[in-house]
């Protein structure tokens, strides 16, 4: 019955590791395409409204300056356009390992190792 235990035991550490493995490298390839991602481009409305600014702007100094003999006041220039603010990434939910997180699992295999085997698994004809 203790051989039983013991390869139990390290089956899960095998899979465990093995677990710990597969989500680091999860993590390694999501963040790898999000650092060299390139800048996503303005949304449709925005890139429509630049333009729109930018025409304005082309016409306000097409036209002609007023002559001289009628002095006009100065008028302020147009505040320069806001940038389009970048979109935000879609959240995606994180699937629970079945093991916990790392700190999680580390503290359980301490606990078992501390407390020992339980009861249920000792020799009782021994």
């Amino acid at each position: 019955m203790r051989d039983i235990g013991i390869l139990v035991w390290v089956g899960f550490l095998v899979i465990g590791v093995i677990g710990s493995m597969v989500s680091s490298a999860r993590r390694q390839a999501a963040a790898g395409p999000q650092a060299q991602r390139p800048q996503v481009p303005p949304a449709p409305a925005a890139a429509a409204q630049q333009r729109l600014v930018q025409a304005l702007q082309a016409r306000a100094q097409a036209q002609v300056p007023a002559p001289a003999s009628s002095p006009r006041p100065a008028q302020p220039r147009p505040a320069p356009p806001r940038p389009a603010p970048p979109a935000p990434s879609p959240h995606r939910a994180r699937q629970r390992s079945f093991f916990g997180t790392g700190p999680e699992l580390v503290r359980a295999v301490i606990a078992a190792e501390v407390l020992g085997k339980p009861r249920g698994l000792n020799d009782e004809y021994r």
